[in-house]
């Protein structure tokens, strides 16, 4: 989110489309005359730049640099902002002498991963004019076709309280996978800051705009052939959700638990303690990850801490470089664009220690760590969708999503993502939340999708916990007789975030979907990856059925490897 100091964007701003069918090698930044957003100028570029200004060596990868011309705003300071939309970008400010000489390096090279990126130039004399030079990594050359940078430039920050206002952020997009919406949303005067970097699969954007839009309707401010474009195309809003509540609190502390009335039963019983299924006894040794039939299983969440590298190392993909996906790197970090998901609240960490204490497949298993959720436990719509998107594409067969979305209609997007999950195969494991609520009634996504004649792939849990030979649903869980697909064990021992050695109890239905993901991955280990999933031998090995859980068909129980309990 740019911040208050940014609202108005005094700068004429550049968007950079790399990998088009036109080449343009220089362009000109200008300083817009007193408006809050300036219309963009889109700059088309391909193949190496011919240094048109003369400057340096690159300190990026020259082939895909773009020098931008920018009148001198005399002796006062210059403000520039990058937004980036993947991977790593560096950027470089010169000022260039009147009457000729040298560049002068006034902001030295920069690198950055980040998605926004403001910098203050300081300048002591006059020049004749500036240049503003951004460039890329080379290793982002397998997709920069779909990749977007925008450069604004200010002569001055803008105050707040002026009038102005900052430009909100929309998702745009179809279920058509054959789609190029990042065409038509710019061609309809979208700023479009993100797109997917796959392909064969462009079929949403992130965009701004300076002026109010409809969501799923017809935005009266544009041309009026979109009326006819929004009957295929979506336009919502992209949103921020957090995590469940408590969901990153371990089993031995009560802060936060006002609606955990059965902590001191679990402790005194400690039923997951006695049930092998329930341990952290991840295996660590060697895997090699990098055959043709390797089990790729994604965790979208808040990242792994890697002070537990040799749990992660043995599971780390190696294959070939992907978009989002690297050799050798435990996943993405969607927040960051980086390839390093380090988690810093620790519930991925705990979601991939269960999941990967009860995984026994044959095939070889790459564990893929999608990072969503920042360190105030909050993600972006666009960002979860994203990531479900590059985890399909990439080639997971079981994707883990412990979190939910709230709101009373389906996400667009994220069912659309979804739909592309079932048309792949893949099984998407999730949550029915920890809102005590029916969520049949007040639905929670992608957990609702698993509805009898929904998605075929979506595999709902809730949390069940045994009380001596009671079988109880924990007044924190959710649950819904058309959504929950079967309820799993709110309780098990995962990993414990900042200490290599031992292990914690953490509890809710974020741990019982990875206990249910690990049981559906080693039914996919132990078949081919070009076999379908086994669906109606998953199912049979549940324990039982039992209403009080309120799931579909009453109830199905797992873990698998504890003693089944006494049926009341």
């Amino acid at each position: 989110m740019i911040k208050p100091f940014y609202q108005c964007l005094l700068g004429l701003s550049i968007l950079l489309l790399l990998g088009c069918d036109r080449c343009d090698n220089s362009g000109t930044l200008e300083y817009a005359d007193g408006s809050c957003i300036a219309k963009p100028l889109v700059l088309m570029s391909r193949g190496p730049n011919n240094n048109t200004y003369g400057l340096p060596a690159s300190c990026g990868d020259p082939l895909f640099e773009h020098q931008l011309y920018l009148e001198s705003p005399g002796d006062d300071d210059l403000h520039v902002q990058f937004i980036n939309g993947s991977g790593k970008i560096f950027y470089r400010v010169f000022g260039i002498p009147s009457g000729g000489g040298q560049p002068e390096e006034l902001l030295a090279c920069t690198g950055s991963n980040s998605l926004v990126n403001n910098e203050r130039v300081q300048i002591a004399r006059s020049y004749d004019h500036l240049v503003v030079s951004v460039t890329r990594d080379n290793v982002a050359i397998p997709f920069v076709d779909t990749t977007f940078i925008k450069v604004s430039a200010y002569d001055d920050l803008p105050t707040e309280g002026s009038g102005c206002t900052t430009p909100q952020r929309y998702v745009i997009g179809t279920c058509n996978p054959n789609a190029f919406v990042a065409g038509w949303a710019a061609s309809q005067g979208f700023d479009v800051v993100n797109s997917l970097p796959f392909p064969e699969l462009q079929n949403y954007v992130l965009v701004e705009s300076s002026f109010p839009i409809e969501t799923n309707g017809v935005p009266a401010s544009l041309p009026e052939e979109i009326e006819q474009d929004t009957i295929t195309y979506f336009i919502e809003n992209d949103f921020t959700f957090s995590l469940p509540p408590s969901s990153t609190s371990p089993l031995t502390s009560t802060v936060g638990e006002q609606n955990y009335s059965l902590y001191n039963d679990l402790i005194t019983n400690a039923f997951h303690t006695q049930c092998e299924d329930l341990q952290y006894r991840p295996e660590v040794a060697s895997s090699n990850v990098s055959g043709t039939d390797t089990l790729i299983v994604a965790i979208v969440d808040s990242g792994v801490d890697p002070v537990h590298a040799a749990t992660w190392n043995a599971h780390r993909y190696t294959g070939v470089n992907r978009p989002y996906l690297m050799t050798n790197s435990y996943g993405f970090d969607f927040i960051t664009n980086t390839t390093n998901p380090i988690d810093s609240i620790g519930h991925g960490t705990g979601v991939a220690g269960v999941f990967l204490s009860g995984y026994r497949g044959q095939r070889p298993l790459a564990l893929v760590h999608y990072k969503i959720f920042d360190a105030n436990q909050g993600a972006t719509y666009f960002g979860a969708v994203t990531a479900i998107y590059a985890a399909v594409v990439n080639g997971a067969e079981v994707i883990n999503l412990s979190w939910g979305i709230p709101i009373e209609e389906p996400p667009q997007a994220l069912t659309c993502a979804i739909d592309y999950a079932e048309s792949r195969g893949v099984i998407v494991v999730t949550t029915a939340g920890n809102r005590t609520q029916n969520i049949d009634d007040i639905p929670q996504w992608p957990g609702a999708f698993a509805r009898r004649d929904s998605f075929s792939n979506v595999i709902t849990t809730n949390a069940y916990y045994r009380i001596g030979s009671s079988i109880e649903l924990p007044n924190y869980s959710s649950w819904g007789p058309a959504s929950v697909t079967l309820s799993a064990y709110g309780v098990a021992n995962t990993a414990v975030m900042g200490t290599i050695t031992g292990s914690t109890s953490m509890h809710g239905t974020s741990i019982a979907a990875p206990i249910v993901a690990r049981h559906v991955a080693t039914l996919r280990g132990n078949t081919p990856s070009n076999t379908p999933f086994p669906q109606a031998t998953f199912y049979s090995m549940l324990q039982g059925s039992y209403p009080q859980l309120q799931t579909k068909e009453g109830g199905r129980l797992l873990p698998l490897g504890c003693p089944p309990p006494v049926r009341p």
